[in-house]
């Protein structure tokens, strides 16, 4: 049984889902959900284990992670998030500014799934990078790369080559019609 179940009502998402287009391979468009057009503001963690550094403005999540906002998911072995206070007294909240996940990262959302070794979101910049042995799935669509950067203001996707190639290898397959 899980020891540890945090509810968090935090103004930030998570790298989640993203957009396959088989035009271009090396240059996706991108429709991860954000802040501006996804009702859900909370996110749901859950994990074996929570650790919260005060002084440092830190929690970590460990063990089969999983983390929720919305429609989208975040699976990982390990979650530590970054947050400053915003005001203080009364009217004091919280604000995410990095959320960095290691191990076995799952990120899947309405069919779509990506996959690799890390994943870190640097919250004010809207930004998400994807690294190790990233697989990008919608389908029978599966690009694959070293790693992932996603622009959630621009909606821009870039993958970048790796391993002995050192480049994109993508399989595209057109949707078949009913």
């Amino acid at each position: 049984m899980r020891a540890a179940f945090c509810r968090c009502c935090l103004i930030a998402l998570f790298a989640a889902s993203y957009g396959l287009d088989g035009a271009r391979a090396q240059n996706l468009t991108s429709t991860f959900g954000n802040p501006k057009s996804d009702k859900a503001r909370e996110i749901y963690i859950e994990s074996d284990t929570m650790e919260v550094e005060q002084k440092a403005n830190r929690a970590t999540f460990v063990g089969s992670v999983d983390a929720t906002r919305g429609s989208v998911r975040l699976r990982s072995s390990r979650l530590v998030v970054n947050f400053k206070k915003a005001a203080k007294g009364a009217k004091a909240k919280t604000e995410l500014t990095k959320l960095d996940a290691r191990g076995n990262v799952v990120v899947t959302s309405k069919g779509q799934r990506a996959t690799s070794d890390w994943a870190i979101m640097l919250v004010q910049a809207n930004k998400v990078t994807m690294g190790g042995n990233v697989v990008l799935t919608e389908g029978k669509t599966v690009i694959k790369g070293n790693k992932l950067e996603i622009d959630l203001n621009t909606g821009k996707s870039r993958v970048f080559g790796g391993g002995s190639s050192g480049r994109v290898k993508g399989v595209f397959l057109p949707s078949q019609k009913k």
